[in-house]
């Protein structure tokens, strides 16, 4: 069995960190209190002298056959490397499963290498990290919202600029030049009846563009109460009209 000093095994048992030592034969000697309660043990004697591949490492996360002799866990006692994995899986005793990280490192005891082990319970730390996507997410999903609802109001602005230039270029001139031409008329139709009609005439024309000219404007214009309130409230707003 590996022998430790009681100077050793209380620097051990005082650690936050769980750690556990098995022997040349992969058999568990020694596991402080935070191993014992981060697997679910309450005593030493529950775990000491059992295999420690087969009692927290015997199967793979997606409950497939783990076979001992791949388990990188145990290999320090053969090769003398130090191995370390940032992610793994250990069961409890009640054979739920948690994720951690770990080092095993090879240790020297007088029946031959074994191996320390100290792994971190990172569930929490998954968790947290879950959580701090799932807000990621959610503001890159708001902020893209608020980025779609910016272009839509300035296509609305654009579209208002547009409108107004094509007002002003269009029906406006053509209402402007049929005012004049009515005043014109009416000042002349008692001394000029002739140029007063011809007058009449052209605004008659100018009248007709610019109903045109409006209706084609007007077509390409969509309703703001539609937008904001859908089609029931502008079919109502319409019938109003």
């Amino acid at each position: 069995s590996v022998q430790m000093t009681p100077f050793m095994q209380a620097i051990l048992d005082c650690v936050a960190q769980p750690v556990w030592v098995v022997d040349h034969e992969g058999l568990i000697r020694f596991a402080n209190p935070a191993a014992l309660a981060a697997l679910g043990y309450d005593d030493i004697r529950e775990l000491e002298g059992k295999p420690s591949h087969e009692t927290i490492h015997y199967k793979h996360p997606d409950g497939s056959d783990f076979p001992a002799e791949q388990c990188p866990l145990l290999r320090p006692r053969t090769t003398g490397e130090t191995v370390h994995a940032d992610l793994d899986w250990f069961f409890r005793r009640d054979g739920t499963t948690f994720p951690v990280s770990y080092w095993s490192a090879p240790i020297d005891t007088p029946s031959g290498r074994g191996a320390v082990l100290a792994f971190t319970d990172i569930e929490e730390q998954r968790r947290a990290e879950r959580a701090e996507r799932a807000r990621d997410i959610a503001q890159a999903r708001e902020n893209e919202a608020r980025a779609a609802q910016r272009r839509i109001v300035e296509a609305g602005y654009a579209a208002r600029r547009q409108v107004t230039r094509d007002l002003h270029d269009g029906a406006q001139q053509k209402l402007v030049g049929l005012v004049i031409n009515l005043r014109l008329a009416w000042e002349i139709v008692a001394s000029d009846p002739n140029r007063a009609r011809e007058l009449l005439e052209t605004a008659t024309q100018q009248a007709r563009a610019a109903t045109k000219a409006l209706r084609e404007l007007a077509s390409g214009i969509h309703p703001t109460v539609l937008s904001t309130r859908g089609l029931h409230a502008a079919v109502e707003a319409l019938a109003e009209e």
